[in-house]
């Protein structure tokens, strides 16, 4: 289908929530947008797939809501288009950890607004691909375009962008 909308808010209110070696798919112009402290747009665990694809969009509003949020050997992938867009102290436009995977492919944007704010986190032996003309950008002080730390890595080709404005920011 297309053009689908989920949107929450409120304690614990994810948008999506693939557990357990599931698949999601947001497909063609479809959004998910969460309000609320810690509440993610897409949250993927334990082994499961993620994919936003084609001009679809998430987006979340709230403290430490980030817009996708993979662990435990999950895979997140964002292509053709798509965007992820936080506002929000801490709200992380993705963040993987335990050896997720994040691709960002094909002209698609990872947007984030507020203070310590990450474009993409990754931690523990996760890995990051952001290709073919996509883009990350960050505003708000101690802001970060891409963190890769605790044995992960970060591959950035092929005319793909960081930006990042404001008081102690890093690409």
């Amino acid at each position: 289908n297309s053009g689908n909308q989920i949107e929450t808010f409120g304690l614990e209110a994810y948008g999506i929530f693939a557990d357990d070696s599931s698949s999601v798919t947001l497909n063609n112009g479809s959004s998910v947008t969460t309000h609320g402290i810690e509440v993610h747009g897409i949250f993927a665990d334990d082994s499961s797939r993620v994919i936003v694809d084609n001009a679809s969009a998430v987006t979340t509003v709230a403290l430490d809501a980030h817009g996708i949020y993979a662990e435990d050997s999950s895979s997140v992938r964002v292509d053709r288009g798509s965007s992820v867009e936080t506002f929000g102290f801490l709200a992380h436009g993705i963040e993987a950890v335990d050896s997720s995977q994040v691709r960002v492919d094909n002209g698609s944007e990872i947007t984030t607004s507020g203070a310590a704010t990450y474009g993409i986190n990754a931690l523990n032996s996760s890995t990051i691909v952001v290709d073919n003309g996509s883009q990350i950008s960050t505003t708000g002080g101690d802001a970060v375009g891409i963190l890769a730390a605790n044995s992960s890595t970060a591959t950035i080709d092929r005319m793909s962008t960081i930006t990042t404005t404001g008081a102690d920011a890093y690409g």
